[in-house]
């Protein structure tokens, strides 16, 4: 969708998500929720059970 500057922005938030994550050789099963913009920023957000979060580089 233009803005009134000509830009556009999108994204799709709120995504179902699961899969799995390696850490130190060691797989996890995740769960949770992802989105998708048309920028280019490899990152997450993890959520921690006592309910801290921490942003975190995603290759």
């Amino acid at each position: 969708m233009p803005l009134l500057d000509g830009t556009s922005y999108y994204s799709l938030p709120s995504l179902a998500t699961r899969g799995t994550l390696k850490v130190n050789n060691r797989t996890y099963p995740v769960t949770g929720e992802s989105w998708i913009t048309d920028r280019e920023f490899p990152y997450a957000t993890v959520l921690h059970p006592d309910g801290t979060h921490e942003v975190v580089a995603v290759k």
